[in-house]
């Protein structure tokens, strides 16, 4: 018979390891999809990422686990999509996907804006107008 879980704080453990915060499962003090991806393809490259394709963190199946890099594991989990090998985000403003290359403006160590190009002047300007009036 096992054990029920205890809360302790925000943690939910068991006899089989925790559930983070977040929701992902650990055993031992080790994230369990990076367990998993170690058994079977080696260890993880330095600025590589385990990711789970469905979304699932308790879907710690090998055939859900993708290796990407930090740049594409920021990506996939700020509502970008992949499509023919071109990245696309959805502007907040007008809730178009964009391509993220050539229709958002960098901002400088944050990454890319959440507005288009097209939204974000227009936001400018309204703020300008606003100001002279």
């Amino acid at each position: 018979m096992q054990k029920p879980k205890v809360e302790y704080g925000k943690m939910t453990r068991s006899k089989r390891g925790c559930i983070t915060p977040k929701g992902y499962q650990k055993y031992q003090s080790k994230m369990v999809h990076r367990l998993i991806w170690e058994r079977y393809h080696g260890a993880i490259p330095p600025g590589y990422f385990v990711h789970h394709k469905d979304g699932n963190k308790k879907n710690n199946t090998l055939d859900n686990l993708a290796l990407v890099s930090k740049l594409t594991h920021k990506r996939l989990h700020s509502g970008c999509t992949l499509v023919n090998g071109v990245w696309f985000k959805l502007c907040k403003a007008c809730g178009i996907s964009k391509n993220t290359i050539t229709d958002f403006y960098k901002i400088k160590n944050k990454g890319i804006s959440t507005l288009c190009k097209q939204c974000y002047i227009k936001k400018v300007l309204e703020r300008r107008n606003e100001k002279i009036s």
